[in-house]
């Protein structure tokens, strides 16, 4: 007797599951098409704002804000000395000094100093000197300047003292000029009142700037 094959044929239940299978997939698809973008945009604000809450979370910290607070009111160190003193030669090998009572490199690299109580002499070509003091000062190394401000006081051994509130001193040229009110005496002993000064001639000219009045005192005084 011949066997008969068996063949499934698939029942209404059968039928019934696929179609709920099918709905709930769909289901599950439209949830993710609507939560990847909620979440993508989560993730994408999260990046952006974790810096700044972790830095609050930082700086709520008692001690490390304590730190922090350190380190912040701390001056930036600038390279200084005391008492320095700078010795060298002009073009004609004539010298120079430069002192100060203290001295600070404001960008560390040396190129421009400020100088506090700075003071300092130079020669001219007949071997007299020129001597200089003020409050404060700014050397430019580089061009050998030096901006003095502040009680200026300029001397020769000639007999010149000059007073003034601002002056500059080319170290390399033996040059000094004054563009401010100037007061001081002469060789003779005469009295000078200028709006200016100017040293010129490598030291060896002296020559007063726009309204200026000399007075000479009488012989034998």
């Amino acid at each position: 007797m011949a066997k008969e094959s068996l063949k499934y044929t698939p029942g209404w239940r059968d039928r019934k599951n696929e179609k709920l299978s099918a709905r709930t997939g769909s289901k599950y698809v439209g949830i993710l098409k609507i939560l990847l973008p909620i979440l993508a945009a989560i993730g994408l604000i999260v990046i952006m704002v974790w810096p700044k809450i972790r830095s609050l979370i930082y700086v709520d910290d008692p001690a490390t804000r304590k730190i922090h607070s350190i380190i912040k009111s701390q001056p930036k160190i600038k390279n200084t000395a005391i008492n320095p003193e700078f010795v060298s030669v002009d073009k004609k090998g004539r010298p120079y000094t430069l002192r100060a009572k203290q001295y600070v490199s404001p960008n560390n690299d040396f190129e421009i100093m400020d100088l506090s109580n700075p003071s300092g002499e130079f020669k001219l070509d007949d071997n007299d000197t020129v001597k200089f003091t003020a409050n404060v000062g700014q050397y430019t190394k580089s061009k050998d300047l030096l901006k003095l401000t502040g009680s200026v006081h300029m001397s020769t051994k000639k007999g010149y003292d000059l007073y003034t509130a601002v002056a500059d001193v080319d170290l390399k040229a033996n040059v000094g000029d004054s563009n401010v009110s100037t007061y001081g005496t002469g060789p003779i002993g005469e009295n000078i009142l200028a709006e200016g000064f100017q040293i010129t001639d490598k030291g060896d000219k002296v020559t007063f700037k726009g309204k200026t009045k000399i007075t000479i005192p009488p012989e034998g005084k």
